[in-house]
């Protein structure tokens, strides 16, 4: 598995306004996850973070992509953007280097996954994973959730890039630790697809804090 040197480490990470607290997402009218892309940022998450059971995870309830907007409430924020790439480059140069650092990446996901993230989409459904998860937009007035007490990490993920077999998978996860500055990260995730089952086949990272 690949695991190469951060290709950019923003100048700080910043929590967009804790403002709201999504009791039920509601996804009518809206363009959201599917189940083969719940199922790969599932083995993704599984295979590549760990995370107490006990304790819960919030997650943005939209997708992360790679269009700049500071304005845009998002639940974790690098230099005005998703962390899926720095401010000023183009996503084809950030996907350049995550070709280079795993060369074996399958082309079609890699340009799926591209158009893909020209824009969000929501989130409203939790990964088949112990630790609860939380699926919060800050745009929501509901309120934050404190009867939960302090999350173990705040999640953006991305949508799934895919190959026309859809055995082949690109997708990114941003991930900010609430109790462990070092354990901050963005990190682009390459699966493939074996009898039914994914398998984490390279990753890169795109950012991290404590370096």
């Amino acid at each position: 598995m690949t695991h190469p040197t951060m290709a950019w480490m923003p100048r700080d990470v910043l929590f967009a306004s804790l403002l709201a607290f999504t009791h039920a997402v509601s996804a009518e009218g809206q363009a959201t996850l599917d189940a083969d892309e719940l199922q790969a940022l599932t083995a993704a998450m599984q295979q590549t973070q760990s995370h107490d059971p006990s304790g819960w995870l919030l997650i943005d309830a939209q997708t992360a992509a790679f269009p700049c907007d500071p304005g845009e409430p998002r639940v974790v924020v690098l230099d005005g953007c998703s962390g899926m790439a720095p401010p000023g480059q183009e996503p084809a140069e950030m996907l350049a280097l995550v070709k280079e650092a795993i060369p074996a990446v399958n082309a079609d996901a890699m340009k799926d996954f591209q158009a893909k993230s020209s824009a969000s989409i929501l989130i409203d459904k939790p990964l088949a994973i112990p630790t609860r998860q939380v699926i919060w937009s800050p745009a929501d007035p509901a309120g934050f959730p404190t009867d939960l007490g302090k999350p173990e990490a705040a999640l953006n993920l991305s949508r799934v890039g895919f190959d026309a077999g859809r055995t082949c998978a690109l997708l990114y996860i941003g991930s900010i630790s609430y109790t462990h500055r070092d354990h901050s990260f963005g990190e682009y995730v390459y699966l493939t697809k074996t009898n039914g089952s994914w398998s984490v086949q390279g990753t890169m990272q795109a950012w991290k804090m404590g370096r």
